[in-house]
């Protein structure tokens, strides 16, 4: 055809030339002739011109058309386009070739649209709007735009396309054919899709999200933020991506944490991670929040918008605090309990072993036969006398057996270590997932709980033993209580019902009453030793503090023993040794008290002649506010086996002694004097050999009262008067006993004061304050009374309005002879404190004293 077309344009030009050139010279000589022919001739050939430059121009217009649908058939490929055409009135799709063919389309289809659908093109679900498209297009509607989910052939993939197509009608104005094209619009839509979730979820946080922000990273703006935190939403203040960073980074608190988050969370940094394939990152990092510091996470997602083509995203910032806790915790109980973790699959009789190592569990691999790695373990670790329990407790049929009885199974065994050591170990186990028969097994090493338990247990039996063995004391104790006491009462009823026998024999009842008032101090000393044990053993001992002369003491206890010392016809010497403070404050009635059961044993266990030496030496100070002592009682007796020295101080124990010289005790002494001692910091000690005698030193502290050096050699030793008048002295007698009152009484009236008796506190109180000024001079009161006792008696009289109230010395006549209950007396407002059973001599120096107006 175009060969043709090509023909006959050669031969119309050249009958142009033929008549243009040839039949002008030819009908030259025709001349006027021939003019009619030639304006003929002329018109033709100027048609034959026009045709010639209209084919010229048709042919050009052919090729752009030709080049502009190549350029077409291009752009359409590069933009993912498939184009045809279709024939409104025979139904039939015609397709492109090099647009079709390349999305695996064929040339034609015929009865469209049954034929697209019959060859699998449209999917079920887009069915009915696909139909619905072409009853549009077939109804003959301009533009028609649908879009559906397609599967392209050779693919099983379904895609999302949106077809469009384009109705061109005939010169009737009837839809004749129209021009569809499809495009690929699945990434499209997906985008669209998460941008509009991201854009959704950033409206709709969640309560542990502490804020959201929107940011577009290619304008490098940042806002549309969400918090509850004023500080958080702060983050957004510049406005711009960089300032979000920025402000965020300052509130780190790990410098090292800080500078990894300044590093990753830059605009460029994330575009390029964006543009590499990465869309989310997330960072846990610490930071100060309202003056706390917490663990956040900070989680960016981002997403190209649809519309404008700009790199967008969110931030997120998490409280993630309680995970970070509970994670470190984890990872320190495991690290702390654990030294090996098993997961046991039932099932396949396999093993994972994994092995703690501080923050991190490290896996040891998979052991995939479990029941013979036991019996290896066994063979190797286990201690041989527990292996056999071991390899039956840890057994898969035994651990299911125990698991289905309770949640968990513990087991307890020993392993040899390298070194020969015995190690204890516990295994607990417990299922993880029941149905899958997946069972967690742990193993911790318990033999410092173990050896703890141990020695706790064997501190139990030595307890039990010493409380068995103190029991069996406190028998023998008893007894011998039972006899020391009955003997010295047994002497008193006795001796008292003789004296009546001999009322008139003079000489016979006196010495029946020089008996039982030796009976009575005995008794009396028997229960203080009982009182004070009791005290010591309850942990009640209370220690006063006052100001006293060393040497005056012990000068004033050699004078209270030489009695004693007397009638045995013994020697008894009294040294001191670079004695430089003697002006010391302590307790000084609890250091007589020491000294005199020393020297009191001295004297018992000492034969008639013999020699006892007291010595006080003033030893070397560690402190410049104390001066150290070294007291020692030493005697020439009987002397103590050395197997027996160190059982003599303890309570209960008479060491066999006491029996075999029949000598009277109650096995407390020693042991009174050991806890005084070293409840003030001292020790004590004896030296003994038998037959030779023994050495009982201890050592002291007191705190220095006199810095002088020089001793005061003559110390006058004080003497009591015994004889003293109490003639016009009235006296009232605050005491709920009546023996009492009577003993009392008749003492007073012996010395010739006048005594008044009041039977509680409250008849005392009202007696003395409805007295006149100066009527009595002096109250003894008792202290344990009813209605009213000695203390609310003595402070009542105290803060009375009488005259007297604040003068008048008072008393404390009472059993209660503690230190604490001295020190209560005079709390409550009484001057003195007089023991009950009491010496004559005690009441007359105390009488003495308080009348001539010392305050004692």
């Amino acid at each position: 055809m175009r060969k043709m077309h090509q023909s006959i344009l050669i031969l119309m030009a050249a009958l142009a030339v033929f008549i243009y050139i040839i039949i002008p010279r030819f009908v030259y000589a025709l001349k006027d002739e021939c003019t009619y022919y030639r304006i003929g001739l002329s018109i033709f050939a100027i048609v034959i011109l026009f045709l010639i430059t209209e084919n010229l121009k048709v042919k050009k217009i052919a090729q752009d058309l030709k080049a502009s649908r190549e350029k077409y058939l291009i752009a359409s490929k590069n933009a993912d386009f498939t184009f045809w055409e279709l024939d409104i009135v025979n139904r039939r799709i015609i397709c492109s070739n090099q647009s079709g063919c390349q999305h695996g389309m064929r040339e034609i289809f015929e009865n469209v649209p049954q034929s697209l659908i019959e060859a699998g093109y449209v999917t079920l679900e887009s069915l009915d709007q696909f139909l619905q498209m072409y009853e549009k297009v077939y109804a003959g509607e301009p533009v028609v735009v649908g879009e559906f989910w397609m599967k392209i052939p050779q693919s099983s993939q379904k895609r999302l396309m949106r077809v469009t197509y384009t109705t061109l009608y005939d010169k009737f104005g009837k839809p004749a054919k129209a021009v569809g094209t499809c495009k690929d619009i699945t990434i499209e839509k997906d985008i669209e899709k998460k941008y509009k979730e991201e854009i959704y979820y950033h409206t709709c946080v969640d309560k542990d999200v502490i804020g959201s922000f929107h940011f577009n990273l290619t304008k490098n703006w940042c806002g549309d933020g969400h918090s509850n935190i004023p500080q958080v939403l702060d983050l957004q203040s510049s406005g711009t991506v960089d300032g979000f960073f920025e402000k965020e980074y300052e509130m780190n608190v790990d410098l090292e944490i800080a500078s990894e988050y300044k590093k990753r969370f830059t605009r460029k940094n994330l575009l390029n991670c964006f543009y590499e394939g990465t869309s989310q990152l997330t960072f846990d990092h610490k930071v100060i929040i309202e003056g706390k510091v917490i663990w956040i996470t900070t989680v960016i997602h981002m997403i190209q918008n649809p519309d404008t083509g700009d790199i967008e995203g969110f931030i997120y910032s998490r409280n993630i605090n309680n995970l970070k806790m509970n994670e470190q915790i984890m990872r320190i109980v495991i690290g702390l309990d654990y030294d090996l973790i098993t997961v046991i699959d039932r099932r396949h009789n396999t093993y994972i072993l994994y092995q703690t190592n501080q923050d991190i569990i490290l896996p040891l691999g998979v052991n995939h036969n479990y029941e013979k790695e036991v019996y290896h373990y066994a063979a190797q670790f286990v201690y041989e006398e527990d292996r056999e329990q071991y390899i039956h407790d840890t057994s898969l049929m035994e651990i299911t057996k125990q698991l289905e009885r309770s949640k968990y199974f513990i087991i307890y065994y020993r392993v040899m270590e390298s070194n020969d050591r015995i190690r204890w170990k516990k295994s607990y186990y417990v299922y993880m997932d029941a149905m899958d028969q997946v069972i967690i097994g742990t193993r911790v090493d318990i033999t410092e709980i173990f050896e703890r338990e141990e020695r706790k247990n064997d501190l139990l039996k030595n307890a039990l033993a010493a409380a068995e063995q103190a029991n069996k004391a406190k028998s023998v104790f008893l007894s011998s209580m039972s006899h020391d006491i009955r003997t010295p009462m047994n002497a008193i009823i006795g001796m008292t019902k003789l004296a009546k026998m001999d009322i008139d024999n003079k000489e016979k009842v006196l010495n029946h009453l020089n008996i039982i008032d030796s009976s009575g101090k005995h008794l009396l000393s028997i229960i203080n030793d009982i009182l004070d044990m009791s005290r010591i053993e309850s942990g009640k001992l209370i220690f006063a503090e006052e100001e006293f002369d060393l040497r005056a003491l012990i000068e004033d206890i050699a004078s209270m023993n030489r009695a004693l010392i007397d009638e045995k016809k013994q020697s008894f010497e009294t040294r001191f040794i670079h004695l430089q403070h003697q002006l010391i404050k302590g307790d000084e009635l609890k250091l007589k008290q020491i000294i005199i059961n020393l020297l009191s044993n001295a004297n018992k266990f000492t034969p008639d002649k013999g020699h006892i030496l007291l010595t006080l030496e003033e030893i070397k100070s560690t402190k410049e506010e104390y001066a150290y002592f070294r007291c020692s009682v030493e005697d020439n007796g009987i002397g103590i086996p050395k197997e027996m020295q160190e059982a003599i101080f303890n309570p209960f124990v008479r060491d066999g002694i006491g029996a075999i010289n029949k000598v009277e005790g109650t096995g407390l002494g020693l042991s009174i004097v050991k806890s005084m001692v070293e409840a003030r910091g001292g020790r004590i000690w004896v030296e003994s050999e038998v037959g030779k005698g023994s050495k009982f030193i201890f050592e002291f502290a007191g705190t220095i009262m006199d810095k002088s050096d020089i001793l005061a050699e003559d110390k006058v030793e004080k003497k009591i008067n015994t004889n003293i008048n109490c003639s016009g002295v009235k006296i009232l007698l605050v005491e709920d006993n009546e023996i009492n009152v009577m003993v009392a009484t008749q003492l007073f009236e012996k010395l010739g004061a006048s005594v008044e008796t009041a039977a509680n506190g409250s008849i005392g109180f009202d007696k003395f304050v409805s007295s006149k000024n100066g009527y009595y001079d002096i109250v003894f009161m008792d202290v344990q009374m009813p209605v009213m006792n000695g203390y609310e008696a003595t402070k009542a009289i105290r803060e009375s309005t009488h005259q007297q109230a604040k003068t008048i010395p008072i008393v404390a006549m009472t059993a209660d002879v503690f230190a604490e209950d001295i020190a209560r007396a005079r709390e409550c407002g009484m001057n003195a404190h007089l023991a009950k059973p009491f010496e004559m001599s005690q009441f007359c120096e105390l009488l003495n004293n308080l009348i001539v107006g010392n305050d004692i």
